[in-house]
């Protein structure tokens, strides 16, 4: 399929998943996950290249069976890379806007709605501030509703359980700090690209509940059929305008699509106030 090919569709959506106890167990829409469940059941694919985050840091899993993919399941704000090679027609990878190029490749391609991504080194610098060691984590959990409030786990080997927000990373996202935390500097703040435009079909948040979901491709449009006809998904179709309206109330999407990046305007990053907000939680 060449590169013309890849965008004679592109069609708009809010959905959110159905099985697996989708709502309840990831964040957002909880859509990517039944997207390739659906795809591995009915076999449109025989496995997927995900991200897996038993400790501390992210690594990449081959999943060929449904299990595989549920135990990779939920949110990792985390930058993981990967090697391409090998992977085929039959395979299917989730990744970040500068991990996908408009390149023709074989394998499925499910984007994610990014704003800026906190790299190793920022869990790293997070670490040092609640004063852990990464060494005793047992498990890093993302994105989790507890009392209405949107929260990180760290599972400690010695039992305790250290909740912090996740919107830790926006005090750092919109200052000088955020270069040096990000995983390639500064072409991540100058990176206009929120909405993964290179992928088959993208996926984002939108509201509790909810995620936008973009079909850019017929491979896309071949994952999102099978989900929705086999009940995997709900999905509800919205034209662009719509789709500008809700996304224009995000912030990653502002500064990235309509301001051109993360470069510009950055203010200055004050240490002692994210340290105080950080151990409030400790």
């Amino acid at each position: 399929m060449g590169v013309g090919e890849r965008r004679e569709i592109m069609e708009y959506f809010i959905a959110r998943g159905i099985k697996h106890n989708a709502s309840k167990k990831d964040g957002g829409g909880s859509v990517v996950t039944p997207l390739i469940v659906s795809a591995m059941n009915h076999s449109i694919i025989d496995k997927a290249f995900l991200v897996h985050c038993p400790v501390s840091k992210p690594r990449r899993k081959m999943c060929s069976s449904v299990e595989d993919v549920l135990n990779c399941r939920g949110s990792k704000y985390m930058f993981c890379l990967f090697d391409d090679v090998g992977l085929d027609k039959r395979t299917v990878v989730t990744g970040l806007s500068c991990q996908f190029s408009d390149e023709d490749v074989p394998y499925y391609k499910i984007g994610l709605f990014t704003g800026l991504c906190p790299s190793v080194r920022a869990y790293e610098y997070l670490y040092e501030i609640m004063g852990i060691e990464e060494k005793d984590i047992r498990l890093h959990v993302f994105r989790k509703l507890i009392d209405g409030k949107m929260m990180n786990i760290i599972k400690m080997k010695d039992g305790r359980k250290i909740r912090y927000p996740t919107a830790w990373w926006t005090k750092i996202a919109y200052t000088n700090k955020a270069e040096e935390l990000t995983p390639f500097g500064v072409s991540c703040m100058i990176c206009k690209d929120n909405t993964n435009s290179n992928s088959d079909i993208s996926v984002g948040d939108v509201k509790r509940g909810w995620s936008m979901v973009i079909v850019r491709t017929k491979k896309g449009k071949r994952l999102m059929d099978c989900a929705t006809l086999r009940g995997y998904v709900e999905a509800k179709p919205i034209e662009y305008g719509d789709f500008l309206r809700m996304k224009g109330s995000s912030r990653a999407f502002r500064q990235k699509e309509i301001l051109g990046g993360f470069g510009e305007g950055c203010k200055e990053f004050n240490e002692e106030e994210f340290k105080e907000y950080i151990l409030r939680w400790v």
